[in-house]
């Protein structure tokens, strides 16, 4: 996120008139990047190492809501590299989902 211009897209929103207090900027990578452009954080790397911890813990949240769904069918890409059967196999699921809606 920092290296494809998070630090920038930040100065331009409040630029822009967007207070720092706002919805949008609670958002990871931007709460955590707010205190170093506002000047009261110093540290870049400290602020980066926390986007990085809250990424890892969200995804984490992500994946226990969304085990909780037995309805959800996950599909791992690399099982089907050299087979060319990923996409046969999401079409019949969609198929097979349609038919019973």
């Amino acid at each position: 996120m920092v290296s494809q211009g998070l630090q920038q897209e930040i100065s331009n929103l409040l630029k822009a008139g967007v207070a720092p207090e706002a919805q949008a900027m609670k958002g990871i990578g931007y709460k955590e990047l707010l205190p170093v452009l506002a000047g009261s954080a110093a540290d870049m790397q400290q602020a980066i190492a926390k986007i990085q911890q809250n990424s890892r813990h969200f995804a984490k949240r992500q994946l226990t809501w969304y085990r909780r769904m037995p309805y959800i069918h996950w599909y791992q890409p690399e099982l089907y590299r050299n087979t060319g059967k990923l996409a046969d196999n999401l079409l019949w699921d969609v198929q097979r989902w349609m038919r019973r809606n």
